[in-house]
């Protein structure tokens, strides 16, 4: 057992998928809550109320982006290897995006009946985000390359890439990163339990999709951030229109 736990710490890319989970944690984490303590202390409180949607804006622009400079060079090595293995391979790069598009929509359709069906409580998470683009034209053009692109890559690489190099099998992996994808949506949802699960359902099923889909294109995450930044850039245009 000791000497599999050795192996296991001596393999590189373990241990580069360990070190992104823990980035990831420390500043989702640990340094929002250090900028929001600062923050906190330094401006009244009268300040910060009025002011909200600014300041939400500013830390989400600021994590993403430190976020984003910490994790793509860990991974540099994996984008560039699924990235050419994509190029080369145009018609099966096709096929997992279509069939990967048609399980992410199908798994989001079913998810809103029966969240529907459970419960008209609304995602405390997209209702910030809401509210923070619809603000000002400003603030959405702003928070557009965050949710639409820098988002969905930094979760790619940590809850598909990272957790399913960490797990080896990939049932296992498919389930721990979709609750842990899922959990991390759900941080200050308000509401009771049924409200709770009507709204993870949503999540949860994203992320079953999303590793569905990394398992089906043969752990190829190109086609999951591909797929992610489709997603999101579709429901930020929507939210525009409508």
């Amino acid at each position: 057992m000791k000497e599999k736990i050795i192996n296991y710490f001596k393999n590189k890319d373990n241990c580069m998928a360990l070190l992104s989970i823990g980035i990831y944690c420390a500043i989702m984490y640990g340094l929002v809550e250090l900028i929001y303590f600062m923050i906190k202390h330094f401006f009244k409180e009268s300040f910060i109320a009025s002011n909200i949607n600014g300041i939400v804006l500013f830390i989400n622009v600021f994590i993403y982006i430190i976020l984003f400079a910490a994790l793509i060079p860990i991974s540099l090595k994996k984008i560039k290897n699924d990235w050419f293995i994509s190029r080369n391979d145009t018609a099966g790069t096709a096929r997992y995006i279509v069939i990967g598009i048609i399980v992410m929509y199908g798994a989001s359709f079913i998810a809103s009946l029966i969240s529907i069906m459970l419960s008209s409580q609304t995602s405390t998470n997209q209702d910030s985000i809401n509210s923070i683009i619809n603000h000002s034209k400003l603030f959405y053009w702003i928070m557009f390359p965050i949710i639409g692109f820098i988002g969905p890559i930094c979760e790619e690489l940590v809850f598909r890439h990272s957790i399913f190099k960490l797990i080896k099998n990939d049932t296992i992996s498919l389930i721990v990163s979709s609750i842990l994808f899922c959990l991390i949506h759900m941080d200050g949802q308000a509401g009771g339990v049924i409200d709770f699960i009507a709204v993870a359902i949503n999540y949860l099923a994203s992320g079953l999709a999303l590793g569905f889909t990394y398992i089906y294109s043969k752990r190829n995450i190109t086609i999951t951030i591909f797929i992610h930044v489709l997603n999101n850039v579709v429901s930020l245009l929507m939210l525009s229109i409508f």
